[in-house]
């Protein structure tokens, strides 16, 4: 098989599975029942599925995030979506840019996800766009969102992005500018990222006698920044306090590409204390937003 970036192959590749088994259900009939035991809590949001063009949705195991991961999903039940630009954060191998994998499809339990190569190819001549499979063979950031994407799209294709360590702003809006060029009005942006770690794990622990109150004043700030779709002004919290955003650089990115007319609503928030009561040293907080049309 040509690809337009001039490379040949014959046989197709597959990203196999990762976490399924651990951090979510790995039998299609068990996940199934997971997903909708999700859905089935969700209250109703008054968005119309049509005018989302974006989301940000957590990526911790499900037994965390899952119900957060599923407010985000919901409201974008019934909208027409054929492809789906995806990206998150490389927690495993760091490198510079965003990377692609050099692989045909991604794994779910509910069968394989098609990517965009046309859309990979076109990026590969853009600044700070690389390939780099290893940090996609490893990463979670992206494979926690699939079950969720084959069931809600199931024939969407993906445009699976890993974003490293970014240098300023104007690399974050070069980065958006590249991506802008190859969005379509049908298409999905899904921005992977959990909010403020806290606690010795993540060597993050600002007043600790306060930490409740910390860890909502962070999350609270980061959500205004991107409620208010401010690049600056996020990336500049996230230089002057170390906040452990872990996707703050694929955030940052989304703010510059979405226009300024835009609703930003905040369909779910609560951290792991809420789910696991014995760790108190330690919290990850989870944030499920719509980006839609006003």
């Amino acid at each position: 098989m040509e690809y337009k970036c001039g490379c040949s192959r014959v046989q197709m590749i597959t990203r196999p599975l990762r976490y399924a088994g651990s951090w979510y259900e790995a039998d299609p009939i068990f996940l199934e029942r997971q997903l909708n035991g999700f859905f089935a809590a969700v209250a109703k949001e008054e968005l119309a599925p049509d005018d989302i063009s974006a989301l940000v949705v957590p990526h911790a195991g499900y037994a965390y995030s899952g119900a957060a991961a599923a407010d985000a999903y919901k409201v974008v039940m019934g909208k027409k979506v054929e492809r789906i630009f995806l990206l998150g954060p490389s927690h495993h191998i760091g490198f510079s840019g965003v990377a692609f994998p050099r692989v045909d499809f991604f794994e779910t339990p509910f069968g394989k996800l098609s990517i965009d190569q046309e859309v990979i190819a076109a990026l590969r001549q853009e600044p700070h766009f690389l390939e780099q499979e290893a940090a996609h063979s490893i990463e979670h950031s992206l494979e926690m969102q699939l079950p969720f994407i084959k069931k809600i799209f199931p024939n969407a294709a993906l445009v699976p992005l890993l974003v490293g360590s970014l240098q300023n702003q104007q690399e974050v809006e070069t980065i958006a500018a590249s991506i802008k060029k190859y969005l379509r009005e049908d298409d999905l942006v899904i921005i992977s990222s959990d909010f403020t770690h806290y606690g010795p794990r993540f060597s993050f622990m600002p007043e600790s006698e306060k930490m409740k109150e910390k860890i909502q004043e962070f999350d609270t700030r980061a959500y205004d920044y991107l409620e208010q779709l401010d690049v600056s002004g996020l990336l500049n919290f996230y230089q002057e306090t170390g906040v452990t955003i872990c996707g703050i650089y694929p955030i940052a990115i989304l703010l510059a590409l979405l226009p300024q007319k835009i609703k930003v609503s905040l369909l779910a928030y609560y951290t792991s204390q809420d789910v696991v009561k014995n760790d108190p040293e330690h919290s990850v907080s989870y944030m499920a937003i719509a980006f839609s049309k006003k």
